[in-house]
């Protein structure tokens, strides 16, 4: 199984606003169900959620098998592009994230009801979660640490 690597676009901490990473990696994982009259959204995933002590840049890896890949590549686009504007909004609008690996893991899929909103929901979901669950730190303390 072979990783693809993509890197987003970040800018650095300044002294003023500084940048905030996960206190320690964390699995999160979302599933997302929507039925309305006459139609279902479904769609799930698991993220690996790793801080980054080398750079405040961000890394999405797509780690899924190769079957999915070929099959739901379109969902992992949409996870990533999830996770790029979550990283941009940062945690409660107040805490830009940097400094980070997201790993999609796996999707939760469905195939009829599967949706992009789906995916949308659950990425944002998840990203959101495991912040909330370990905790941010500030970005340079992080690196102090080390």
């Amino acid at each position: 199984m072979s990783n693809r690597k993509q890197s987003g676009q970040t800018n650095s901490p300044t002294p003023d606003q500084p940048g905030w990473t996960v206190a320690r990696p964390i699995v999160s994982c979302f599933e997302f169900h929507r039925q309305l009259p006459g139609s279902e959204s479904v769609g799930g995933v698991t993220l690996l959620i790793e801080p980054r002590q080398d750079s405040p840049s961000i890394v999405f890896v797509v780690g899924l098998p190769d079957d999915l890949k070929a099959e739901w590549g379109w969902a992992s686009e949409i996870v990533r592009d999830t996770v790029n504007e979550v990283i941009d909004k940062g945690l409660d609008g107040q805490k830009p994230v940097v400094g980070l690996t997201v790993t999609l893991m796996d999707l939760y899929i469905h195939l009829i009801d599967s949706r992009p909103h789906a995916f949308r929901k659950a990425t944002e979901r998840a990203l959101l979660g495991g912040f909330k669950a370990v905790g941010l730190v500030e970005w340079r303390s992080a690196l102090a640490a080390e």
